[in-house]
């Protein structure tokens, strides 16, 4: 009787499996429809079901980078700024230089309009040899001694080689050439060597461009530019004042920072990023980096209008510059310490700055 019962329960058992592996086998054979999501609330259709003959990264919304030009090699090319830019310092600095040899160093004075035994400013053609010093009314006949140090703008080949022009007898000592848009300065007492010198006076060196102001009788006038015959009524105020300025041909390919210098004998760097002086069309005025309160920065007469060093933060400026710019000094000593007076005045900052070029100042380089 258990043997019967036991050999029913696994007739049954059996039974039951097999009837389980047919139900699972005939629902597997049944084609599977697709899930349809519902209607959404908003009254929307209901998404597509997926293509699957399309990729699904072609259904992505198709954005493009915007163009970002890098050079081959960014680091290389940033130093190649810095160096273009201390050049432009230098070039600054060398023609600071170069004025106070023939305005202080000499004895007699090389250029001595009105006879009183100071020496007035010169033009750039006449610190470089180019033009013959003035004299009241014409020309001395004579030329800067020592001039070859200060020809900071002749045009060189690739291989570094001086470039000439043709010979011109009938020509005056220089003149202005213009070949294939381009316009320099052809020396035609030096053999017609030529110079990056255009005729209204921007001068070019190492991707800058450079512009020297002098006084004249009413506003400044450009002194890179052709010297004219002497004028003795401009020999006084030529005695005290000028200034050159240094501003990249191209802003963040050729350098960043514009410079100025004066009669301080320093040399000052901003970041050019009020003006924006770039080029042919953006070329700083003669007062720009004047104090805007000062006499007549248009004629060069007014102080600097630097940053001046009254904080330990710097947060304070003493006085604003004609353009808007934060002007201060570039290239030396730039982790020096300075004291810092509470109770110095502006007026004792100014006086200290025209002793000694401005050692209060923050010192500010690379």
């Amino acid at each position: 009787m258990n043997r019967r019962r036991r050999s029913l329960t696994s007739s049954l058992a059996w039974l039951g499996a097999a009837a389980l592996l047919a139900a699972l086998g005939a629902g597997c054979s049944k084609k599977q429809q697709p899930y349809k999501p519902p209607p959404r609330e908003n009254g929307d259709q209901p998404d597509k079901p997926r293509d699957p003959a399309v990729p699904d990264e072609e259904k992505l919304p198709v954005v493009a980078p915007a163009p970002i030009e890098l050079p081959e090699d960014a680091r290389h090319a940033q130093m190649d700024l810095r160096e273009r830019e201390w050049e432009a310092y230098s070039t600054l600095r060398k023609i600071t230089v170069a004025q106070k040899h023939y305005m202080r160093d000499l004895n007699p004075i090389a250029k001595d309009l009105d006879g009183d035994g100071l020496g007035e400013v010169c033009y750039l053609l006449e610190l470089s040899g180019i033009s013959e010093l003035q004299r009241p009314g014409g020309f001395s006949g004579a030329t800067t001694l020592g001039a070859a140090d200060w020809r900071l703008f002749l045009a060189n080949d690739p291989q570094g080689k001086k470039i000439y022009w043709k010979d011109d007898p009938d020509k005056p000592s220089y003149y202005f050439e213009t070949h294939q848009g381009y316009e320099f300065l052809v020396h035609n007492d030096n053999h017609s060597v030529v110079h990056r010198i255009r005729s209204d006076g921007i001068c070019e060196r190492n991707g800058y461009y450079f512009i020297l102001y002098l006084p004249g009788k009413e506003k400044a006038v450009v002194g890179s530019g052709k010297v004219p015959p002497g004028d003795a009524s401009l020999a006084d105020a030529r005695e005290r004042r000028y200034c050159a300025y240094a501003w990249p041909k191209e802003i963040g390919k050729t350098g960043r920072r514009a410079f100025f210098s004066d009669r301080f004998e320093a040399v000052w760097a901003c970041w050019n990023i009020v003006h924006r002086y770039e080029g042919l069309d953006n070329i700083p005025e003669p007062g720009a980096a004047f104090a805007k309160a000062g006499e007549d920065p248009d004629n060069l007469d007014a102080p600097p209008g630097i940053a001046f060093d009254p904080s330990p933060t710097l947060e304070k400026t003493g006085l604003p510059s004609c353009d808007g710019e934060t002007w201060k000094i570039f290239g030396e000593r730039k982790d020096v310490k300075r004291k810092f007076e509470k109770k110095w005045t502006l007026q004792q900052d100014i006086e200290d700055f025209k002793k000694d070029g401005g050692t209060r100042q923050a010192w500010w380089g690379e």
